[in-house]
């Protein structure tokens, strides 16, 4: 007598068995990996935060004055990279971060010589694309400068008057 061949498919059962296993499994990693992902969105905004505050204090020490002011240091001053600008940016004067580091942005003739620029190369966008904000207050007590990323909810929530972070905001403070 001859065997017979017996063709053995996947049964329904075994079919659910395999996708509630990968439901599980997806369950677990996706959580994991969307947390990395913000995480590493903080950590570029921070490493870029920290790339423009030592641009800003390195074209400080060189020419006596900070970046966008025209040598006086007088009142709130906004700069900014490339990228569009996130809601509620302070008031005040707004200039481009690389022109208010620029040797022509520089009036006064003694402080150009000072100028060992350049400082800083273009940073772009925050990982969420608007640009990065350098909140500048004036030389009175209370008064800082930040550097910030609007951060996830894109509104700038840290008024330079401010002692810490507001919000969701990222970045650094100089002064």
């Amino acid at each position: 007598m001859e065997p017979t061949k017996t063709t053995r498919g996947i049964s329904i059962l075994e079919v659910i068995v395999l996708l509630a296993l990968l439901v599980g499994v997806g369950g677990v990693v996706v959580p994991l990996v969307a947390g990395s992902l913000e995480d590493s969105k903080l950590q570029r905004a921070l490493s870029d935060a920290g790339r423009i505050g030592a641009a800003v204090r390195q074209f400080t020490r060189d020419v006596g004055f900070e970046p966008g002011t025209p040598g006086k240091n007088e009142g709130l001053t906004i700069l900014f990279t490339s990228g569009k600008l996130p809601s509620e940016v302070p008031p005040g004067p707004r200039k481009r971060l690389a022109d208010a580091l620029s040797r022509e942005a520089i009036a006064l003739e003694a402080a150009q010589e000072k100028w060992k620029g350049p400082y800083l190369g273009e940073v772009g966008t925050d990982p969420w694309g608007r640009a990065y904000v350098v909140v500048q207050g004036g030389p009175g007590e209370g008064e800082h400068v930040w550097i910030l990323s609007a951060g996830a909810n894109g509104r700038v929530e840290t008024a330079e008057t401010q002692d810490a972070i507001g919000g969701d905001d990222i970045g650094i403070q100089l002064r």
